[in-house]
């Protein structure tokens, strides 16, 4: 009997299929591409992680807190045949006692290093103070003696210069003991100011991240890609440009653009591909509503003054019939007069709410070449976007009636297909930096000059 219950419990054991046991599998993801727009950058996570049959969790923790939940995507690609089906994503805020950006966390560890330095050295200057005072104390109860051995001609000459030597090469010692550690500390006070700057730009102070989790369910063991993308604040580009101008030779003008990046989401971005675009998420796809506007008639409530003369003061006034008929007249044209002034003052209030232009009606996307680098600390990179062509033709224009000085005009006519967005511009001439300029916004075929 016994035997036949262990022979069943082998069979069950054996038929019965593994199944893995649901896991929380958390990531170690890096940020791999970012596209920056005007005011917020779309950034791309990139985990490589092993997946076991069945049912489980990805999560992505320590995210920032600028991130917005809304915008939250998730890609992923199986390396195998294995077929994955992802769940509904979840964000949750988990606050911390610590600060979570790792530069903060980083300068904020160094900074207490230092400041630890810099009381060991105080401790070993309050040290070295109690020692010299113990020396002084010892020379001065051996300036007694010495004043008695005086008194009592039992003077040993040899025994008090030692002992002068001594407490002579004692104090020197202190001394230049002190000085190094003077200078070692205005050191380490110099880092830690450098350091305490850094901080006081990074400004974030967080001590909280979003947790993001992804369900998911696999037929297999595999190995998997998962991208989790989300749009973040605190970044920004504009463009700038420099203008290049040749005129020795064949004159040319080269016009090269830049896009110049910074941002402040809490998170560097190291190594990664980064695109600029000029699209505006922020300004929503729906058409503004209409509201109504009120018009009425104006109404005019000024009264006839004139010139502080009424018409019944004219008729009591002694004077002829046909001056008090001129004088009417003249008050009652002034009235017409002052009438159509406040008529005319009244419609020049009546203004109507103008709409803003943005001239930029179009997205163009700008892929940097390369890896890029981009700091959380606000620090603004330069970035090599592309040049233009243009046709150029150079003049010399003067205005004589306001100064003999010349001006070097270049004319330039945008050729290609690429608008010039509006920027700054640098100007050279022959290689030399001579100033700053404003490019409007050029499209093909437009034409602009430089002074």
């Amino acid at each position: 009997m016994f035997r036949s219950i262990l022979s069943l419990l082998v069979v069950i054991i054996t038929i019965t299929p593994t199944l893995s046991e649901a896991k929380e599998i958390t990531t170690d993801s890096k940020i791999t591409n970012a596209t920056v727009y005007i005011n917020r950058a779309d950034v791309t996570r990139t985990a490589n992680i092993t997946v076991p049959k069945g049912t489980h969790k990805i999560i992505f923790k320590n995210l920032p807190t600028s991130m917005m939940t809304d915008s939250i995507r998730i890609k992923g690609e199986a390396l195998s045949n294995a077929d994955v089906i992802f769940g509904s994503v979840t964000s949750k805020m988990v606050m911390s006692s610590e600060l979570t950006g790792e530069k903060e966390k980083l300068l904020n560890k160094k900074l207490q290093d230092i400041e630890d330095k810099i009381k060991a050295t105080d401790a070993v200057q309050a040290a070295l103070t109690s020692k010299k005072d113990f020396i002084k104390n010892l020379s001065k109860q051996a300036n007694l003696r010495s004043d008695e051995a005086i008194a009592e001609l039992k003077l040993n000459a040899d025994e008090w210069t030692e002992a002068a030597d001594v407490i002579f090469k004692n104090i020197s010692d202190i001394g230049k003991a002190n000085l190094e550690l003077q200078i070692k500390r205005r050191e380490l006070n110099k880092e830690a100011n450098k350091i305490r700057r850094e901080l006081n730009q990074l400004r974030t102070g967080s001590k909280s991240t979003y947790t993001v989790t992804i369900p998911l369910e696999a037929s297999q063991d595999t190995k998997m890609q998962v991208k989790l993308s989300y749009q973040v604040t605190g970044a920004t580009w504009q463009p700038i440009y420099d203008a290049r101008l040749s005129t020795s030779g064949e004159q040319k003008l080269e016009i090269i653009q830049y896009g110049s990046v910074s941002q402040r989401t809490g998170e560097d971005w190291k190594n990664i591909e980064l695109t600029l675009s000029t699209a505006q998420p922020q300004r929503g796809t729906s058409l503004p509503p209409l509201y109504p506007m009120w018009v009425d008639i104006w109404k005019n409530e000024s009264k006839d003054k004139g010139f502080g003369i009424s018409t019944m003061a004219i008729q009591a006034t002694p004077m002829m019939e046909e001056e008090k008929m001129m004088a009417v007249d003249a008050i009652s044209e002034i009235s017409s007069m002052r009438h159509r002034g406040a008529s005319m003052q009244a419609r020049k209030k009546a203004m109507v709410r103008q709409a803003k232009i943005n001239t930029g009606g179009f997205v163009s996307e700008y892929k940097i070449i390369g890896k890029s680098d981009i700091l959380s600390d606000g620090t603004e990179a330069k970035l090599l976007i592309g040049s233009f062509k243009t046709e150029n033709s150079i003049e010399v224009h003067v205005k004589p009636q306001v100064s003999t000085n010349a001006f070097l005009v270049a004319s330039a006519k945008l050729k290609g297909d690429a608008p010039i967005l509006a920027g700054k511009v640098s100007l050279f001439r022959d290689g030399s930096y001579i100033g700053k300029s404003h490019f409007p916004l050029l499209r093909p075929d437009e034409k602009h000059d430089l002074y």
